[in-house]
């Protein structure tokens, strides 16, 4: 299970700032495949992108 973290904790933990990840968020932009590196150590991509993820 994933561990529940502010929208600006996980921001710094991966290295982006709070309003980078927003727009991710709210799909003002697309992140780039170093930002998708640092998310995939914390987030499952599959879920990421609306995929089903089976556990």
């Amino acid at each position: 299970m994933y561990h529940e973290l502010s929208q600006i904790n996980f921001a710094e933990t991966i290295g982006i700032s709070r309003g980078r990840l927003s727009e991710f968020e709210q799909e003002e932009t697309k992140p780039s495949a170093e930002s998708l590196n640092k998310i995939g150590i914390h987030v499952d991509l599959n879920w990421l992108v609306g995929e089903e993820v089976i556990e």
